[in-house]
């Protein structure tokens, strides 16, 4: 059975503007589902950019806990070092130096 032949002109016609319309149907939900897709699509990117920012503020504020933390221990070590190295040193050569002017004096008075 040979449809283009036997079907007359008014079915072919009406068959045509059915095609047509599904098609036309078709692409309209075919649209519709893209745009939700792409809706769908910009949401998941924005959630996704929210959480990153979310990620960096919170490393951001642990980078400046630690980098607080850091300057606190430094300082006491540095502190550490005057008190028990250098204070000592100083103090040692100013010793050293009364010593001398003591020893100046006495050869004076003498």
């Amino acid at each position: 059975m040979d449809l283009e032949n036997d079907a007359s002109p008014i079915t072919r016609g009406i068959l045509k503007q059915e095609l047509q319309l599904g098609f036309q149907a078709f692409r309209i939900e075919i649209g519709d589902m893209l745009k939700k897709l792409t809706i769908h699509m910009l949401d998941l990117h924005n959630q996704s950019e929210r959480r990153i920012d979310r990620l960096e503020e919170k490393m951001d504020n642990r980078f400046r806990e630690m980098n607080g933390r850091f300057d606190y221990l430094f300082g006491e070590i540095a502190t550490y070092g005057r008190e028990t190295i250098t204070i000592p040193k100083i103090l040692d050569q100013h010793g050293k130096r009364l010593d001398d002017h003591e020893r100046r004096i006495r050869t004076l008075e003498s």
